[in-house]
């Protein structure tokens, strides 16, 4: 993430300000309304959330007084590309703007489901109106229209992580960063020789930074020859290269920049990767690299591209993209064939490495974006192997590209990422995302357990009223379910939080399907369910795997855990 990331500008609350000042304008308020304010109407000289031309007026000068190191291309780029599709919630003194926070969707894969939600960005509050709840007013509204748009949670990058947590929001991501002041130079694999050259195809035309830069970039690394690499004892591993196989020559990462062509080719490879590698991530299609690509031409960026050489035979049988060049024009596109000889398909994407090698196929291996502005940043990072070797070849190659640049911050690796030569001391982390469940009711729907599972839950939420109370939470392998139910105490008393309840039919109607695949048929009485209590921070420490439950954890409840945020604005 470069270092002008706008999740991480807070220009309002202090440290101390209190929490609990505001939570009694929740009781019996109805969803979408906070302080009296309609946040689904634009409200002049209150809030707003209508992305009229003078909200997206007033949005920018805010914007231009309080993060003056943004350029006039970044926020031209702003304006067309996500303010033309996400909410902006303002605050109004005599018809000017003194505060704002900035809504805007992302799509969430976890595992095989998805979920729309919310990335909080651009926290601003004028200088002379700070310290005075504004920010506080905004966040709330956010919230609100979060809960009634069905988001499970919204999420944030903060400059400080204590602004939020009185919130209710939870720190469920760290960034690893790693500074090279200059070339690294890749650890050499055991009985195997190390070959580092530097190696171009021709693309004319295009530059990073204001440099030319070669077609192929840099071929960075160690020529892997018919020796088994080891690090720490054991084979190199990954998707492309398995414990113990032998590794062919030539095998060392090519690095070049992506074409705008290549972007739903590199959707599709990098949604693939992502999900293999188990982690919840925002959705990657064409859509979202095109925004990608919009800014990284505002901030002075571009995306990387890693590919690995293969000899015809090797790629023989495997269906991917092929990269064309239109010799005309000095276009490229991506065509989908298939190596009809060997009558066999894949999932692999490949590139002609064209010249005297065009006998040569590049497969594409992983991606990584940079930008130039106060200092050179790489960030995200990823193969579709494990490879410490191959990441060490691919480290090599962005330092090599930021030759004239460095030192250069490398962040944002796949959690688990271990690199040939570096260490886990040498890494500096940061608090890179929090989280803020926003609708409980969402939220259960994406839960999954191995076997049924039933409790009631008692929950205090004291800023969203729709998540505070007593509820039954059921959960199975399709999915959960939750309601909100009076205090379930069987006999009508007050139920203690850690006790267990007798559930019978007639008991607030419930008979769940969970409760009666683990318990019995529904009847009389079912079983005896446990009550947990638990704040929202508490819940969203259990559910996102930060802080597990003994209860929830023996269930089997599957966390949504490691989350990897990596966003731009």
């Amino acid at each position: 993430m470069h270092s002008r990331q706008k999740g991480e500008r807070v220009s309002d609350m202090h440290n101390g300000q209190k929490a609990g000042k505001a939570s009694d304008m929740y009781s019996r308020q109805e969803v979408g309304k906070v302080s009296g304010i309609d946040s689904s109407q634009k409200v002049d000289g209150g809030s707003g959330v209508r992305n009229t031309q003078k909200v997206k007026s007033e949005s920018r000068a805010l914007w231009e007084m309080v993060f003056p190191e943004d350029t006039q291309q970044f926020l031209d780029y702003y304006d067309t590309f996500v303010a033309d599709h996400n909410k902006i919630y303002m605050d109004f003194v005599d018809g000017q703007a003194v505060a704002m926070l900035h809504r805007n969707p992302y799509r969430i894969c976890m595992g095989n489901l998805q979920a729309d939600t919310s990335y909080i960005v651009a926290v601003a509050t004028r200088e002379e109106y700070r310290h005075q709840g504004r920010m506080k007013k905004l966040l709330l509204e956010a919230f609100a229209d979060s809960f009634r748009e069905g988001e499970p949670f919204v999420y944030l990058m903060p400059v400080s992580e204590k602004i939020y947590l009185p919130f209710g929001f939870r720190t469920v991501y760290y960034q690893n960063i790693l500074t090279l002041g200059s070339v690294f130079a890749p650890a050499v694999p055991k009985e195997e020789e190390v070959e580092v050259r530097a190696a171009s195809v021709e693309e004319p035309g295009v530059t990073a930074h204001g440099q030319a830069v070669s077609g192929a970039g840099i071929r960075c690394g160690q020529k892997v020859g018919d020796g088994i690499g080891s690090y720490g004892g054991r084979a190199a591993s990954g998707a492309g290269i398995r414990y113990g196989q032998r590794v062919n020559d030539g095998a060392g990462i090519i690095c070049r920049r992506a074409q705008h062509s290549q972007l739903a080719g590199l959707a599709d490879f990098s949604e693939r990767v992502l999900s293999e590698s188990g982690v919840v991530h925002t959705k990657r299609d064409t859509a979202y690299y095109e925004r990608i690509w919009k800014e990284q031409e505002a901030v002075n960026g571009g995306i990387l591209l890693f590919y690995t050489e293969e000899e015809p035979d090797e790629a023989c049988g495997k269906t991917g993209w092929n990269e064309g060049t239109d010799e005309a024009y000095g276009k490229t596109e991506w065509r989908e064939g298939a190596d009809e000889a060997c009558g066999k398909t894949g999932g692999e994407i490949y590139a002609e490495t064209g010249g005297s090698n065009s006998g040569i196929k590049l497969r594409l291996r992983g991606w990584c974006f940079t930008g130039l502005e106060d200092a050179a940043e790489v960030w995200e990072l990823v193969l579709d192997t494990k490879n410490p070797f191959l990441y060490a070849q691919a480290l090599r190659a962005v330092t090599e590209h930021f030759r004239e640049e460095l030192p250069v911050k490398v962040s944002g690796l796949l959690p688990g990422t271990e690199i040939a030569g570096v260490s886990s001391r040498e890494y500096a982390w940061r608090p890179m995302t929090m989280v803020r469940i926003t609708n409980l009711y969402a939220l259960a729907e994406k839960i999954r357990a191995p076997k049924p599972f039933a409790c009631f839950l008692h929950i205090k939420d004291e800023w969203i009223p729709q998540n505070n109370g007593w509820f039954s939470l059921q959960v199975s392998g399709r999915g959960g379910r939750l309601e909100k139910i009076d205090n379930p105490g069987s006999d009508g008393a007050a139920q203690e939080p850690g006790a267990y309840v007798k559930v019978a039919q007639a008991q607030n109607g419930v008979c769940w399907e969970a409760a009666q695949e683990q318990f019995g048929a529904c009847g009389r009485v079912v079983s005896e369910l446990p009550c947990l209590e638990m704040t929202i921070q508490e819940l969203t420490d259990a559910l996102f795997g930060i802080r597990p439950h003994p209860v929830l954890e023996a269930a089997g409840i599957e966390p949504l855990h490691p989350l990897y945020f990596n966003e731009l604005v």
